[in-house]
């Protein structure tokens, strides 16, 4: 383009108008670009391959600048014009890890949730911090300060192992939104145990169960259930024609359909449980709920909730019968032990009806009992004995 004087002689050549307006809006490596379209200025950014089109609605170009970085924070914060990774927040990865897990539906989704963001993400070394930030060093404080107020190492190994796994699940990402995972210290427990309980110490505690419990404490020492797949059974799964109760797929932890056989004093306490029902709550579909009785006394429910909570009712109880550190889980090592060890079931039967995946699992739940241990030693002396005499 060239310039001329008022009476039309040449004077001069100059730019492109465009290429002169484009040029005084260019902005910072990294800022994007602000263009002139008439008399406004447009800004536009491309960000992890998105382009993003803003119009200022000035045309002064001070003021576009200014609604440009008010633009850019809308977008991600403002040290986010750094790579993805070297923004995202520890709170950001747990946040994505859970909903995943939701998203999934494992059953386990809502206890993640829990110990991320009710333990680790309150503790001062995670709050506010980059993902990037994290260092080993801040892992070992957090163990330190969960130990100092009381917690187990297995507990701190559980909440440290859902956390790296967020940041594995956000190494994943595309973007990558964690480019290097920390070394998460997590040491070994051995917090295997060992206890069971004989018939007759069944039928002591039983006696100290409050009503609400008796029934979960019979199923769990003849079915080898866990607490989780016990409580979430409903009426329509105990099918007394057939003399069992069918665990649906998906409501068991490995997600496999289960029948556990009713018998022994099952079905006994299964009937008193459906009399109390119709009496009580005759609309309630869960073969486990809170009895009138607690409710008057001790728990805040109303008859008929779902049995969920009761770790002061069960402790109260195993007080009362001088079993103090029997666990709920304690149960499911009885009843395998009864069916393997007392009564000759097959591994492979047991398992099937236990739901464990592995024989080595299994094996360490089948305890050998002091009687049993006895009996083999009697066996043993009696053959020793009948070869000396060879």
């Amino acid at each position: 383009m060239y310039i001329t004087d008022n009476s039309g002689h040449f004077l001069c050549y100059s730019r492109n108008v465009r290429q002169t307006r484009k040029k005084k809006g260019r902005s910072e490596k990294g800022l994007g670009t602000l263009q002139q379209r008439g008399r406004l200025w447009y800004f536009r950014i491309t960000i992890d391959g998105k382009e993003h089109t803003h119009a200022t609605k000035t045309a002064d170009l001070e003021q576009a600048r200014l609604e440009r970085d008010r633009f850019l924070r809308t977008l991600r914060p403002v040290s986010s014009l750094a790579p993805l990774h070297e923004t995202v927040t520890v709170a950001e990865l747990v946040d994505d890890y859970v909903t995943a897990k939701k998203d999934n539906h494992q059953r386990s989704a809502d206890d993640i949730e829990r110990a991320l963001k009710v333990n680790v993400l309150r503790a001062e070394m995670f709050q506010g911090r980059l993902a990037a930030s994290i260092t080993t060093q801040d892992l070992k404080n957090y163990r330190e300060l969960r130990k100092a107020i009381g917690r187990k190492d297995a507990t701190i190994n559980n909440e440290l192992t859902y956390l790296r796994s967020a940041f594995f699940y956000g190494q994943k990402q595309t973007p990558k939104k964690v480019v290097e995972v920390p070394y998460f210290p997590i040491v070994k427990v051995n917090n295997t145990r060992l206890g069971f309980i004989e018939l007759a110490d069944y039928k002591k505690i039983l006696a100290c169960m409050c009503g609400s419990l008796k029934l979960f404490f019979v199923l769990a020492y003849h079915s080898a259930c866990r607490s989780g797949e016990l409580t979430n059974l409903r009426w329509d799964q105990v099918k007394r024609e057939l003399g069992i109760i069918q665990l649906e797929p998906g409501t068991t932890k490995n997600d496999e359909g289960r029948n556990l056989p009713i018998y022994g004093d099952m079905a006994q306490w299964l009937d008193q449980q459906e009399a109390i029902r119709k009496a009580q709550c005759p609309d309630c579909e869960y073969v486990l709920f809170w009895h009138q009785a607690e409710v008057d006394t001790f728990v805040r429910r109303k008859a008929g909730d779902k049995l969920n909570t009761f770790a002061s009712m069960w402790q109260r109880a195993v007080d009362q019968a001088g079993f103090p550190d029997l666990i709920p889980h304690d149960l499911r090592r009885s009843a395998l032990r009864n069916m393997n060890q007392e009564v000759g079931i097959p591994e492979v039967q047991c398992m099937k009806i236990s739901g464990h995946k592995t024989a080595a699992t299994f094996l360490r739940y089948n305890i050998v009992s002091l009687k049993g241990v006895i009996e083999v030693g009697k066996k043993m002396g009696a053959w020793m004995a009948s070869q000396s005499t060879v």
